[in-house]
């Protein structure tokens, strides 16, 4: 997933994680993953997705990840979740949306976004608030260090399947 988060992107990288997981339930699918995030609806709906996955789905950051994409990355296969040295993890404040609908009527608000990325990270909402609140900056260590990746690594790490 490279570049904002969109309804079309968004619809195009759910649609390619179902077929993937359709053809096999089982095997690893991999994220390459560098974008700005993008609108809340459009991102809870990847991250619902990717949630709900039968087989572990590895994320390889690089470059730049910030707004809402923070949450896709913290939402990796745990142990499986990665970024390549010079990344850096850039908290930007979230669009100013009211409330945002997905799909079924569901409704998500910038509150859910932290607190489901609070929770992949193992933190504490209010810190993840305050990030964004502070538009903190972390490179790929530094993201490691607060639960938003598992470990820097130029490479991919895959979960192994029995």
């Amino acid at each position: 997933m490279r570049g904002p988060i969109t309804k079309r992107t968004s619809a195009f990288w759910i649609a390619r994680l179902l077929y993937l997981e359709a053809t096999d339930k089982q095997a690893p699918i991999l994220v390459d993953l560098e974008s700005p995030g993008g609108p809340v609806a459009d991102s809870m709906q990847a991250i619902q997705v990717l949630e709900k996955m039968s087989c572990p789905v590895a994320v390889h950051c690089r470059g730049t990840i910030s707004g809402t994409a923070l949450s896709i990355a913290a939402h990796g296969w745990k142990g499986c979740r990665t970024a390549e040295p010079g990344t850096r993890f850039v908290f930007t404040p979230l669009p100013a949306e009211a409330a945002a609908h997905g799909r079924q009527g569901n409704t998500w608000s910038s509150e859910q976004l932290i607190e489901g990325l609070a929770k992949a990270a193992g933190r504490q909402t209010s810190e993840v608030a305050e990030w964004l609140g502070t538009s903190a900056e972390f490179d790929a260590p530094q993201a490691a260090a607060h639960g938003l990746i598992d470990m820097v690594s130029a490479k991919p790490v895959l979960p192994t399947t029995a």
